[in-house]
């Protein structure tokens, strides 16, 4: 019954497979959705406006906590708050632009042919671009954030060593 169901399996495996996997328009096909697949991931990571604006609307809302954390830091000496300002207003600057260029996309989009809008190299181009640039911004925002949170931990942790420093020297000045 075993020896059967192999032989079975392996005259199909000759006889339809092998001479499927030896056309060369098999070969053409499998290589031209592999080569879809990589532009798709790689080159072009964002196709639709819904989630360029998305991810827009999700990066305003981590540079306003950014904005606020620079506000509820501005009072103290813990961090450079000249040179965080600055990192806002670049930020915002950045991510102004990338709303422009979406605005003017969607307004292109509204003027355009229906069928126009899914078959445009340019189009894909720009919105992919737009969303990796958008991308790095939310990167830059969320390490420029850390950094702020890093500065005040440091700056509450100083008096704690400091305390520990003088209660571990003090027994040493008695003798």
């Amino acid at each position: 019954m075993i020896f059967t169901s192999f032989r079975a399996i392996a005259q199909i495996l000759t006889e339809d497979i092998i001479q499927m996997a030896s056309s060369s328009i098999v070969w053409m096909t499998t290589t031209a959705l592999v080569t879809l697949v990589i532009l798709r991931y790689v080159w072009f990571p964002c196709l639709s406006l819904q989630k360029l604006h998305t991810t827009i609307r999700d990066v305003g809302n981590l540079l306003e906590g950014y904005e606020q954390n620079i506000r509820s830091q501005c009072l103290s000496d813990t961090i450079d708050y000249d040179q965080h300002k600055r990192s806002f207003k670049d930020f915002e600057d950045q991510l102004l632009r990338i709303k422009r260029v979406a605005h003017k996309r969607s307004d292109k989009d509204y003027k355009a042919a229906c069928w126009k809008k899914y078959f445009s190299f340019s189009r894909a181009a720009i919105i992919s671009s737009s969303y990796k640039r958008l991308l790095e911004l939310k990167t830059d925002i969320e390490h420029s954030n850390v950094l702020i949170l890093d500065d005040k931990n440091d700056h509450l942790l100083q008096p704690t060593r400091l305390h520990h420093r003088k209660v571990s020297s003090a027994p040493e000045e008695d003798r």
